[in-house]
């Protein structure tokens, strides 16, 4: 993972000053696509954030509260989301291709269409529990 770009940066500033500035700025901008890809934001409250269409390929997301997040079209190659809380998280369509869902809670998520292609993840169950939608999933 490289550095962040400086538009990378400015996102990244204005994600951490709240949820709330963020989905501000979020829906003032729906033509713009976030890029927060190799971003840091493990640990942090994202408790109903709008990351609808984000690059967040390579970003860490472990142990972060996405609580009611919507992670609709979001690119999360590669990204750790190792013990994140991804209750009742709208991730349709988002792409997962190897990211790693180690100990993260996607009970109710919504993955109706998302590719979790070779997603890591504890149990190879973990579908199971999540939705009966239809996702791709091969390990």
């Amino acid at each position: 993972m490289g550095g962040l770009a400086t538009a990378n940066r400015d996102y990244l500033v204005l994600l951490k000053q709240g949820v709330d500035a963020w989905n501000c700025w979020q829906y003032s901008n729906l033509t713009v696509t976030p890029d927060l890809c190799g971003a840091d934001l493990s640990l942090i409250n994202l408790r109903g954030v709008n990351l609808n269409n984000t690059n967040l390929c390579e970003a860490n997301l472990s142990e972060t509260d996405l609580l009611e997040a919507d992670l609709k079209e979001a690119q999360l190659i590669d990204a750790n989301l190792r013990g994140a809380d991804l209750l009742d998280v709208n991730l349709m369509k988002a792409n997962l291709r190897h990211a790693d869902l180690s100990r993260a809670n996607l009970l109710n998520a919504n993955l109706h269409g998302a590719d979790l292609t070779k997603a890591k993840t504890k149990f190879n169950y973990v579908v199971e529990f999540v939705s009966a939608k239809p996702a791709k999933f091969r390990l």
